[in-house]
């Protein structure tokens, strides 16, 4: 906003939702997406299915977590802190038995080989907009959006669209526990988007899959919002104190 730079280059799932971008600024490309999937760093276990009642899995994700709880309620969450670099070393200090990343970050960072298992979208609904880079710049900036159209990668702009549409209407945050994948078929004539809104204790999940023509990416992002709050999704996002 100082014109100070051009751009700024963001991790999409931890920027808030358009509306609550500073005034005069915009995301106006993302790179193509990267791996959406989360992944497990185990301490000594060879798999994820190795680890025994009672480990210890590190996440200071409410997705994470409540989905971790629903599918292993016999694991002890504990919240853990910090970048990659610090909480791969924090488990192998013995904090934790295994902590849970984002896989195309550990891509990114050349850290590959420290995944022990890669979850599946089905055990694990990733977070909206995971995967992909964006980048910023300033609305009224005429030439710098003109070379970022040049490397925009249309088929996740509008899948970022559309899950970015989803928590907007939500409301949803890093603070709740919500997952969003929209994807393109194979055709490359429809939309497929699949979403899940957990309690925080896991002890309830709803889920939306929809379907819809290609550019149709605002109207799928709000029907899946709109199939979770006729579920009940509000409730679970903002519990009403006991």
């Amino acid at each position: 906003l100082e014109n100070k730079a051009d751009i700024a280059v963001h991790s999409m799932k931890d920027v808030p939702t358009d509306e609550e971008l500073p005034k005069g600024l915009e995301i106006s490309a993302v790179l193509p997406r990267g791996d959406i999937r989360d992944v497990v760093i185990c301490k000594e276990a060879d798999s994820f299915a190795e680890l025994k009642e009672g480990s210890r899995i590190g996440t200071c994700s409410p997705r994470r977590a409540a989905q971790i709880k629903a599918a292993f309620p016999g694991f002890k969450i504990l919240p853990l802190r910090g970048n990659v670099d610090t909480r791969i070393q924090k488990m192998k200090d013995g904090e934790v038995d295994a902590i849970i990343l984002a896989k195309s970050g550990l891509d990114r960072l050349g850290l590959s080989s420290e995944i022990t298992d890669v979850l599946q979208p089905d055990l694990m609904c990733p977070s909206a907009s995971q995967g992909i880079v964006g980048i910023e710049c300033r609305q009224d900036d005429v030439n710098t959006k003109k070379i970022l159209a040049r490397i925009n990668h249309e088929h996740t702009f509008m899948c970022l669209q559309a899950e970015r549409e989803m928590l907007k209407i939500l409301q949803g945050d890093c603070f709740t526990a919500v997952g969003a994948h929209c994807e393109v078929t194979l055709s490359g004539e429809n939309l497929r988007m699949i979403a899940m809104v957990a309690s925080i204790d896991g002890r309830e999940i709803i889920w939306s899959r929809q379907k819809m023509a290609y550019g149709k990416h605002l109207e799928i992002g709000r029907a899946t919002a709109e199939d979770l709050l006729a579920q009940g999704a509000e409730a679970l996002i903002r519990p009403k104190a006991a």
